[in-house]
This record gives structure tokens, C-alpha cells and sequence, in this order.
């Protein structure tokens, strides 16, 4: 298993009248190879709070409660 944490941001769309604001994430990522197969793996995400990466003044903190993947590497056609 192999665990990382990853921080995305996201700007908004920009539309005349609307103010949306841009949002970010700081999310733990932790990724099973081989599950649940061989050759395919498995990735879990969840928001944390770490406090060397404050919530920027220009953006929202977004969260994300539960994120799972499960991929299959191919071959593009």
C-alpha cells in the first residue's frame, strides 16, 4: 500500500453576474496495487485538515468524505 497527500485546485467559471468562488482540496490518498485483481488497484480518498496547508483567502476548502477507485490499465484503441 502506498499512502501520499495531495492538494488540488480548482478555479471556477467565470460568468457575468454570478460570483463562484474557486475551491480546493487536501486529501489523503492511500492506493492498494494488485486489488482487486492482479494488475488493477484500488485508490481511497478522504479530506484532511494538515496545518502546514491552511485554507487559502481566495478559495474554499472543499471536502471530500469518501472517494474510492478502482482502475483497470488498457490500451488506448
Amino acid at each position: 500500500m502506498n499512502y501520499m497527500k495531495t492538494y488540488y485546485a480548482y478555479l471556477s467559471p467565470r460568468f457575468v453576474g454570478i460570483g463562484v468562488a474557486d475551491r480546493d482540496f487536501l486529501m489523503q490518498q492511500e492506493v492498494w496495487w494488485d486489488f482487486p485483481e492482479p494488475g488493477m488497484y484500488t485508490s481511497y480518498m478522504k479530506s484532511i485538515e494538515d496545518p502546514r496547508f491552511p485554507p487559502l483567502r481566495n478559495k474554499v476548502r472543499a471536502t471530500c468524505h469518501i472517494m474510492a477507485l478502482v482502475c483497470k490499465p488498457d490500451k488506448d484503441a
